[in-house]
């Protein structure tokens, strides 16, 4: 279902309630993040209420963006995982 709220569209699919209800999934640490232009508080707060693990605001320069991108993805296959 897709809802949008301030412009935002929010999607929500069967795919992150698969992955929380599905013990093989929910092991593997599937990061579900939000990556957003804008950050206000309604919608981090709906963000985090759809299981979300991260959000993180991009920011204008393509330097920045790139940085960010680095430090989201080196925290991800840094992070200890159980095995499986």
């Amino acid at each position: 279902m897709t809802i949008w709220k301030n412009r935002i569209c929010w999607k929500q699919h069967s795919g992150s309630d698969n992955i929380n209800n599905n013990e093989i999934l929910r092991r593997k640490s599937i990061p579900f993040i939000f990556y957003s232009t804008t950050a206000r508080p309604e919608e981090v707060e709906k963000a985090y209420s759809l299981s979300v693990q991260g959000f993180f605001e991009k920011h204008l320069s393509y330097k920045e963006l790139c940085d960010d991108l680095r430090r989201i993805c080196s925290y991800w296959a840094s992070c200890v995982r159980p095995p499986g």
